[in-house]
């Protein structure tokens, strides 16, 4: 019998596994599907959430509560999309937030890192 073994890819910081390399298309993909609909509402009228509605602690496993109300689908996505920044941070976005200054993947899912491990959540992938 053969053991099964993981091809992974050594970063400075991590390891990324197979699996994670196959949800990297699929965060891109649900990123573009829920486009930035809620992010053009904030740039017309200023943030329509207060930041500190949106401080998440992942390595902790604290959400905010306006996370933990969205479909659980859109939980996952921010969940997978703040433990993969050395990956997503390379794949762009194609839904045309680089108007609003994001730059990749990780970028529709996370505005700010802060420090003391926080996060500020970006609303834009909230659909």
């Amino acid at each position: 019998m053969r053991a099964h073994r993981t091809a992974t890819c050594s970063t400075a910081n991590s390891k990324i596994s197979r699996r994670m390399l196959l949800s990297v298309p699929l965060l891109a993909g649900l990123s573009t599907l829920t486009g930035c609909t809620l992010g053009s509402k904030e740039k017309e009228s200023g943030s329509i959430f207060d930041e500190r509605s949106l401080v998440a602690w992942p390595a902790k496993d604290i959400w905010p509560k306006l996370l933990n109300e969205m479909p659980q689908p859109t939980q996952d996505n921010y969940h997978a999309a703040t433990r993969n920044k050395a990956l997503l941070q390379y794949i762009p976005c194609y839904c045309g937030c680089f108007a609003n200054g994001h730059t990749s993947v990780f970028d529709c899912y996370v505005a700010e890192e802060r420090p003391d491990g926080s996060v500020v959540l970006d609303t834009m992938s909230f659909g």
